[in-house]
C-alpha cells in the first residue's frame, strides 16, 4: 500500500473519497438514518477540502481505498473502504499519521464500538465526553488522546527495546545530542550508563504463554548505543534473547562500529539474519574511517544513516551490499545546517548503486537554493516527506 498526500483536490477525487466514506460510514455507523447519512454527505467534499493534510491510499486498480485527515495533530478522519477493512489499511494510516504529523488526538462517536476499540488498542484513552455531535444530534462523542507516543508502534510495527540506557559522546554528531539534552532538563546523569528495567522485555511473557512483546521490527537501543563499551558484560544475553526472537527482527544504530567484532557472539559467523546494523556517519572523515571497517564486517544487513548530516559527503565506493541510506539534518536552536544539494548528492550516489534511500528529516537550518529555513522540530520529518526524494532499489 503506498501512502500519498494530495494537495490537487479535483472532483474526480473528491468523487472517488465520497465513495469510499459511504461505503465505510454505511458499515460502521449503524445508529445514523438513511436521511442523516445522505445529510451528512453534503458536507464531506467541503471538509476533504478544507483539512490541512489529506492522506490517501491506493488500490491496485489506482483509485483510493483509504483516506486519513490531519488538521493540527488532530485525527479529523479516518476512513477505510468496507471491502477493504479488516487488512490492516487504517493501521498504516495511523501509524504514518502519529510518525509524521505526531497525531496525539481524535474525536469518534461512542455508538461506534469498533473504531473506539481500535483507537484504544492504539493507545489512544478516552479523556473528555459530549452528549451531542458537532450537528447537535443526540450521538455521543468520546474525545481521546495518545496516552503513550510510542505505544502504537510498539504493539503494531515495532518494539522499543532499551536494556541499558545512558551514553558518552563519541563522535561529530553528538554534539546536540537529544538524549543529553533531554536528560539534562531531567537532571539524569547520561554518562552514567545501567541497565533497565526492559532488559529481558523481548522475552517476557503472558499469562498464556505469548510473548508480550509482538513479532515486527525492534528497535534496540535507541536511547544509547548497543555496542558501547560499558555494556559488554550484559550484552552476551541480549545476544541469546535476540536468537531466541527469530519472529523479531533487531535493528540498531552505532557510532562505535570499530568495536563490532569484540561484541559479537561465538556463533555470530556471518551473522544473524534477523540483525540490521546501521553504520551513523556525519562527515566526510568518519566516514571514510568507519565504512572502511563496516564493508568488510559479515553483517547480513546493513544500513547507513547519514544524520546529522554536516557536510557534503561521497560515499559510493562504499554502497556495495548496503541495503539502505537514511539521511537527515539536525534538530536544535544551535544546530548546524543542512544543505539540500548534500542531500540530492548522496540520493543520486545510491541511484547509481541501485541502493535504496531515504530523506527521514529536514534540520532546523535548512538550505536550499541558497536560501535558508528555519523548520520548526514538529515539522521536520514532514518537510523531508514533503520533498518525495525517496528512492527504493529494485532488490529491496
Amino acid at each position: 500500500m503506498k501512502i500519498i498526500e494530495v494537495e490537487n483536490r479535483d472532483e474526480i477525487l473528491m468523487n472517488q473519497l465520497l465513495e469510499v466514506w459511504e461505503s465505510a460510514v454505511r458499515e460502521t455507523h449503524l445508529f445514523l438514518s438513511e436521511e442523516e447519512i445522505q445529510n451528512i454527505k453534503k458536507y464531506v467534499p467541503q471538509a476533504l477540502i478544507e483539512v490541512s493534510h489529506l492522506m490517501i491510499a491506493k488500490g491496485d486498480n489506482n483509485h483510493p481505498i483509504a483516506f486519513m485527515g490531519i488538521e493540527n495533530q488532530k485525527l479529523e478522519m479516518l476512513f477505510i473502504k468496507n471491502s477493504e477493512r479488516g487488512k490492516g489499511l487504517g493501521r498504516e494510516l495511523l501509524n504514518y499519521g502519529i510518525k509524521y504529523y505526531h497525531v496525539n488526538e481524535l474525536a469518534v462517536n461512542e455508538q461506534n464500538p469498533l473504531a473506539l476499540g481500535f483507537y484504544e488498542h492504539i493507545g489512544f484513552k478516552v479523556y473528555k465526553r459530549s452528549e451531542l455531535d458537532d450537528q447537535g444530534n443526540p450521538y455521543p462523542i468520546l474525545y481521546m488522546k495518545l496516552e503513550d507516543d510510542m505505544k502504537n508502534e510498539e504493539e503494531f510495527y515495532m518494539a522499543m527495546w532499551n536494556p541499558w540506557r545512558g551514553c558518552k559522546k563519541c563522535s561529530d554528531g553528538c554534539l546536540h545530542c537529544y538524549i543529553h539534552k533531554g536528560d539534562y532538563k531531567r537532571n539524569i546523569n547520561t554518562n552514567e550508563i545501567i541497565k533497565t528495567k526492559d532488559f529481558e522485555k523481548p522475552i517476557e511473557k503472558l499469562k498464556n504463554g505469548e510473548f508480550k512483546m509482538k513479532s515486527g521490527i525492534v528497535y534496540l537501543c535507541f536511547s544509547t548505543d548497543f555496542l558501547i563499551e560499558e555494556a559488554d558484560e550484559w550484552r552476551d544475553e541480549c545476544w541469546k534473547m535476540i536468537k531466541m526472537r527469530q519472529d523479531c527482527t533487531f535493528l540498531f544504530l552505532t557510532k562505535r562500529i570499530d568495536r563490532f567484532m569484540k561484541c559479537v557472539p561465538k556463533d555470530w559467523n556471518d551473522g544473524y539474519d534477523n540483525v540490521v546494523v546501521c553504520c551513523t556517519i556525519e562527515n566526510q572523515r568518519n566516514a571514510d574511517y568507519k565504512l572502511s571497517i563496516f564493508k568488510d564486517l559479515p553483517i547480513k544487513h546493513k544500513c547507513i544513516t547519514a544524520q546529522p548530516l554536516l557536510a557534503a559527503i561521497d560515499i559510493e565506493k562504499y554502497l556495495d551490499d548496503i541495503e539502505l541510506v537514511v539521511v537527515g539534518g539536525e534538530s536544535d536552536y544551535y544546530a548546524r545546517p543542512l544543505h539540500y544539494e548534500w542531500v540530492l548528492d548522496i540520493r543520486e550516489q545510491c541511484i547509481r548503486k541501485n541502493v535504496s534511500f531515504e530523506f527521514r528529516q529536514c534540520g532546523t537550518y535548512f538550505i536550499k537554493n541558497g536560501k535558508q529555513y528555519k523548520i520548526e522540530t514538529k515539522n521536520l520529518m514532514r518537510q523531508a516527506k514533503l520533498a518525495n526524494i525517496d528512492y527504493k532499489s529494485n532488490h529491496s
